[in-house]
Order: C-alpha cells, then sequence, then structure tokens
C-alpha cells in the first residue's frame, strides 16, 4: 500500500491512516510519500507481528529530470519490495 502526500514533514494522523490500511488488508508493510522531511522506518507491533510503516520524501523542488529519476528509483524500489 502506498499513500502520497502533497505535504512538508510527516503527520502522526497519517501514520494512524496507514497503520489502518495495513491491518484491514493484512500488509505488513505501509509506504507514505511526502515531499518533504527525512526518510524513516516506524515498526508497530500489531497482535503477533509487526507493522513497518515506510516514509519515504521526494523533493519537489528539483529539477524535472532528476525528479523524474528520483520517482523512478523510489517505484523501483516498491516494486522490489513486492511478496
Amino acid at each position: 500500500m502506498v499513500d502520497a502526500k502533497y505535504k512538508r514533514g510527516f503527520r502522526r494522523e497519517d501514520l494512524y491512516q496507514m497503520l489502518a490500511y495495513c491491518v484491514r488488508l493484512g500488509l505488513d508493510d505501509g509506504h507514505l510519500v511526502y515531499a518533504g522531511g527525512r526518510p524513516s522506518v516506524v515498526r508497530v507491533p500489531v497482535s503477533d507481528r509487526e507493522i513497518r510503516l515506510h516514509r519515504h520524501v521526494l523533493d519537489l523542488s528539483l529539477p524535472q529530470a532528476e525528479l523524474s529519476s528520483r520517482i523512478d528509483e523510489l517505484a523501483g524500489s516498491l516494486a522490489r519490495a513486492l511478496p
């Protein structure tokens, strides 16, 4: 599950929302993409497992070619994370 947020910095409610998606859909990983901030992973214990909430950042102020390249890299990374 991937959710893009057009905002700089992370919001706790975004993590709760993604956590709810992951629990409901039975996913171990959720990905949030932001326009600013620092990438990180939040690990949340749920019942007998752990859900990882990955926070990715795309700097929208980059020149078009570089931004496009970063989007491609992120898409490749997300595709490799699929089960």
